[in-house]
């Protein structure tokens, strides 16, 4: 069965928008409508305006807005047709054509009910902290710094001794078959227990919040190991594990970076002080899994890993598999044979910053860690210290950094350029795939798939252009090698982090409404054909230019989408789902269905400048992780040769608004 446009539109005007968002963010009455911080770029003051009597919402510092549809896909970084059936859950309204939707549930009936369970525990658990057993465990904590809050925020809480969690979830109606499938309890012969007996438990969360396990910690003494996590069980896998990344998301987001962390105590205790933007794996190496799911939301990753030669070992080889992945990796440096959290705890807050937003890259960290072990009068030491920083560039895909890094190794060993280029070896690049949804509904109403307010004006899209005070947030000065104040530093790649996340959702909206202006006509057809290769998103790249050739081969002739519906329907691999993306996230009036060659060429900057900003957003980070001084000055050419083309366009259309 088909979704069509009237059943989305059904859970549009069922669904309270400031109820569903109220769910996701603070929010403050303001009048009929509401006002909230905006969690799509990095800011204090509420600029999210929310406007239920109108069934949107709108930031009017970066540009997002849309329908609760369109809040709910860009808040989860998830597909549309995922976002439609959370909300159209919440408001209970059925959307049969859903099950043809080719993302399955992901979990079956079997490991549903072990997620009840989980949650029913956690529950149990939080619950027993505040008992007279578990008064050492309450002092433990209090002498970890852990407060009330997280203890309520991240659901911490304690297995007594002898408590019959078993007979309690089966009065709570749970089947011992499901108990079972849990891994909550241990048992040896006829004697049975619970498995966090006597510890404080932490429960895990996957990345949709659906509580997949616990981890237990030891706090007396005697009681070993230190840390005990679930079973591995149906729904519980070691190497899927990914903590606070729920929580963490939109900070990620926003701050275009991941922190990844050994331990969930190290989590907790950034979150004190305000980094929210890190995950920990709990001792499991880094996955595909891992790199698929937090690719989605920024491809710029900082391990934090321990200190201790094993735990150098394991970052440096964490790094080389990101590498081959095309994820812009970084190492923290921690030499103060500490973790993150008892630096935290400790007072450390300012240390604790600065070691991260210094994360070097893995070839400047690597030449100058086993430095120490080099000895230049011993030919075998020689060799094996040259051996293994070539291990690492072998990995490395930017040419600047790569050769730089030759020239440098060649410097400290002493060994020719052209004798380590020989021992450097060819390493396939690893794709990392992300599936797209490739349901194909039927029934669109096209009468309303049309312009946005702000995009009334036929030659120029007024909402894109870019003012001239671009730089007065940019100190030019730090792209001097020299000038590497932490302070100034920080500023600048704040700034550019902003532009890219400004424009990233200007972009989305430049490629709807050229999708759009397609399918209404030809009279663009060359202009948008001669400049497909600047589409981000492959799903509307490969519509338009199926759009293009229906076109071409006089199959199409305009202002009919049943007509493109027929036709996507009999190729596989491609999907309806940006014209459903297009009609949500716009506000659409019916009004003149055709734009100007300038209005075209202005969305079309629009997204060359977003890729401009993505880019000296990268090479600013870069140029920050190397201590190589050539390479420095290498990338600060190349930033300025950025900024020199985003200017340049920025020129082109301020003239065209003229």
């Amino acid at each position: 069965m088909a979704i069509n446009q009237a059943q989305i539109d059904e859970v549009i005007n069922k669904a309270n928008i400031a109820d569903i968002i109220g769910k996701y963010l603070d929010i403050q009455k303001k009048g009929r409508n509401y006002l909230a911080v905006c969690p799509f770029h990095d800011d204090k003051d509420p600029s999210l305006h929310i406007a239920p009597s109108k069934k949107i919402f709108k930031c009017f510092v970066c540009g997002v807005g849309g329908n609760v549809i369109t809040f709910v896909q860009e808040f989860n970084n998830t597909t549309f047709f995922k976002a439609l059936n959370i909300v159209a859950s919440t408001v209970k309204v059925k959307i049969d054509g859903l099950k043809n939707l080719d993302d399955r549930p992901r979990f079956n009936n079997a490991e549903a009910r072990v997620l009840v369970i989980n949650n029913e525990a956690a529950k149990f658990f939080n619950a027993m902290l505040i008992t007279k057993s578990a008064k050492l465990a309450r002092e433990y904590l209090m002498q970890r710094g852990i407060k009330k809050s997280e203890i309520s925020k991240f659901h911490i809480g304690f297995v007594p001794k002898d408590m019959d969690l078993k007979q309690y979830l089966l009065k709570k109606g749970f089947e011992l078959r499901d108990l079972e499938n849990s891994k909550l309890f241990s048992s040896k012969g006829t004697k049975e227990w619970n498995f966090f007996e006597n510890r404080i438990v932490f429960p895990i969360w996957d990345n949709e919040n659906n509580i997949i396990g616990f981890s237990g910690r030891a706090f007396q003494t005697g009681d070993e190991p230190k840390y005990k996590n679930s079973i591995e069980n149906i729904v519980f896998k070691k190497s899927q594990l990914a903590y606070n990344f729920a929580n963490a998301i939109n900070h990620i987001r926003v701050a275009n970076e991941i922190v990844i962390l050994e331990g969930f105590m190290d989590v907790i205790s950034l979150e004190r002080i305000g980094i929210k933007n890190s995950v920990a794996i709990m001792g499991t190496n880094l996955s595909d899994y891992h790199v698929k799911l937090f690719s989605k939301v920024t491809k710029n990753f900082k391990l934090f890993l321990d200190g201790d030669k094993a735990g150098v070992s394991a970052a440096l080889k964490t790094a080389v598999f990101l590498m081959d992945r095309n994820i812009n990796v970084s190492i923290i440096e921690n030499k103060t044979n500490q973790d993150p959290d008892e630096l935290v705890v400790q007072g450390n807050k300012n240390l604790v910053e600065e070691m991260i937003f210094n994360a070097r890259h893995p070839l400047d960290f690597a030449m100058e860690y086993y430095l120490q072990f080099l000895n230049k009068n011993n030919s075998t030491s020689l060799a094996e210290y040259v051996k293994k920083i070539v291990e690492i560039i072998e990995h490395e895909r930017d040419a600047i950094i790569k050769t730089t890094s030759i020239n440098r190794l060649a410097k400290i060993s002493g060994v020719e350029i052209d004798e380590i280029n020989k021992l450097i070896k060819t390493v396939a690049k690893v794709e990392v795939v992300h599936p797209e949804a490739t349901y194909r509904p039927e029934e669109f109403d096209y009468n309303n798939l049309w312009v946005d307010q702000t995009f009334e004006n036929k030659d120029v899209v007024d909402d894109f252009i870019i003012h001239t005070n671009i730089n007065q947030n940019y100190e030019s000065d730090f792209l001097n090698p020299e000038a590497q104040n932490y302070e100034t530093v920080k500023l600048n790649v704040s700034h550019s982090t902003q532009q890219k996340n400004l424009f990233s959702e200007r972009r989305k909206r430049a490629e709807s409404l050229l999708l759009v202006n397609l399918v209404g006509n030809s009279a663009n057809l060359e202009v948008i054909k001669n400049n497909l290769e600047l589409f981000t998103n492959f799903s509307y790249m490969k519509v338009i230019q199926h759009i293009i050739s229906m076109y071409e081969k006089n199959e199409y002739q305009g202002n009919s989408l049943e007509t493109i519906q027929t036709s996507l329907a009999k190729v596989k691999g491609l999907s309806e789902s940006p014209l459903y993306e297009t009609k949500n996230r716009l506000d659409f009036t019916k009004d003149d269905k055709h734009y100007s060659i300038g209005g075209i060429n202005d969305m079309l900057d629009t997204i060359k400048l977003y890729k401009l900003w993505a880019r000296h957003d990268d090479t600013l980070r870069k140029m920050i992780k190397t201590t190589d001084y050539q390479a420095k000055i290498i990338l600060h050419e190349l930033c300025d040769k950025i900024m020199q083309e985003i200017r340049t366009i920025m020129t082109k259309k301020e003239e065209r608004n003229k």
